[in-house]
């Protein structure tokens, strides 16, 4: 019994310290990579780091309109320039331990619902997994959207045998913060709810309760933007002007769907963003074919092992890293590992019914908009997952 006490410490930490090493290893041959030191100009990492500077610096607000970027991310940048200046490598390693957290969670979540074997392959995979090791070295919110939801996943299956009510605000407000790190990710809500509906359905007043509960832990997260926005004097729920481009770059005909394409057409504008990716719809379905088309490729390019750069390129980055050049786990190996694990593993459903509606949202949440490597990195522990089975 003190063994079995032992080994539920021991094996988490010793998975910890693996994969932060590892990490380390690669925060100290990132020294040769000119973009080590300096951000490059008129990309996301810039535009992260000085909203950054600008709130650190007593803008607490973070502007006067309507946020340029979805705001948790670049507040937590700020947390960190203001306790240890602005230094990127203290990002990067805050990012790393988030890193190798992940791979702890998923070696839980793995264990939880398969067996420990699967769960320490899983944190290993993960602890392995080269570009997941490379976007923490980025000033990027990949690493903390893949982290959010890997916890997301861990909070609910831990309170999912319990009675306790409030425990439910937890997972809520989870949800929350990976909204506000990257809103396309309330996608993820009727996923959940269908999760919860099959746990809870025996039960209805438990339901009720829970659903009471989740929703609240949401809200509760949500409020210092609504205070936010009420101050400056926008729309309550708006978090990022960006969508939109983003929204066209899915679906105009003249985008192939992967990767970022800007498209400037006025003739979309509606009196709010809502109406307008209602008119980007209404236009793309005009011609069905050419959009389903589209959304072929846009599948087609998720599930292709290459990673498609934007802001910041892996391949490139290999070159300035030993560690990254080595032969690790890829996502044409993942993927596929994971699609027959999930194949081999469905006659019992209904006992990963939560990480398979987890794995449909995410790819529903990248679809949704274009695809890009970075984009579909929180998918990636879900099929690491199903590697091991």
């Amino acid at each position: 019994m003190l063994k079995n006490k032992k080994l539920r410490i021991v094996i988490p930490f010793i998975i910890f310290i693996f994969a932060f090493s590892i990490r380390l290893v690669y925060l100290y041959q990132m020294r040769d990579n000119p973009i080590y030191y300096n951000i490059p100009k008129g990309l996301d990492q810039q535009r992260f780091d000085q909203f950054a500077l600008q709130i650190s610096q007593g803008d607490i607000l973070g502007g006067k309109d309507i946020y340029s970027q979805s705001p948790l991310y670049p507040y937590f940048l700020a947390s960190i320039y203001s306790l240890f200046g602005h230094h990127y490598i203290m990002v990067r390693i805050f990012q790393m331990i988030m890193g190798a957290g992940t791979c702890v969670l998923l070696y839980l979540i793995g264990k939880r619902i398969f067996n420990s074997t699967v769960g320490v392959i899983s944190g290993i995979i993960c602890s392995l997994y080269g570009v997941l090791i490379f976007y923490e070295g980025e000033l990027l919110r990949v690493t903390m959207l893949v982290f959010l939801t890997v916890l997301l996943v861990f909070s609910l299956l831990w309170i999912s045998k319990t009675k306790r009510i409030a425990i439910w605000l937890i997972p809520g407000f989870v949800l929350s913060l990976l909204i506000l790190c990257r809103p396309n990710n309330i996608i993820l809500v009727p996923f959940i709810l269908i999760w919860i509906v099959y746990i809870t359905i025996k039960n209805k007043k438990l339901l009720i309760r829970r659903f009471m509960c989740f929703f609240f832990g949401v809200l509760f997260a949500l409020i210092p933007l609504f205070i936010r926005n009420h101050i400056v004097g926008v729309n309550l729920f708006s978090m990022s002007s960006q969508g939109v481009n983003a929204f066209i770059c899915g679906h105009d005909s003249r985008s192939p769907g992967y990767g970022f394409y800007y498209i400037q057409d006025d003739t979309y504008s509606g009196k709010n963003q809502i109406q307008t990716c209602f008119n980007i719809l209404k236009t793309a379905f005009k011609t069905p074919s050419k959009w389903f088309a589209q959304q072929i490729k846009k599948s087609v390019a998720f599930w292709n092992g290459y990673e498609i750069p934007n802001n910041s390129n892996f391949y490139l980055s290999r070159k300035f890293s030993g560690l990254l050049g080595l032969p690790l786990p890829g996502f044409a190996f993942v993927a596929s590992m994971g699609i027959m694990g999930i194949i081999v593993s469905i006659r019992n459903w209904q006992k990963y019914l939560l990480v398979y509606l987890i794995i449909i949202g995410c790819f529903c949440s990248v679809m949704a908009f274009y695809i890009l490597s970075r984009f579909r990195q929180p998918i990636v522990p879900f099929l690491i997952l199903f590697t091991g089975v």
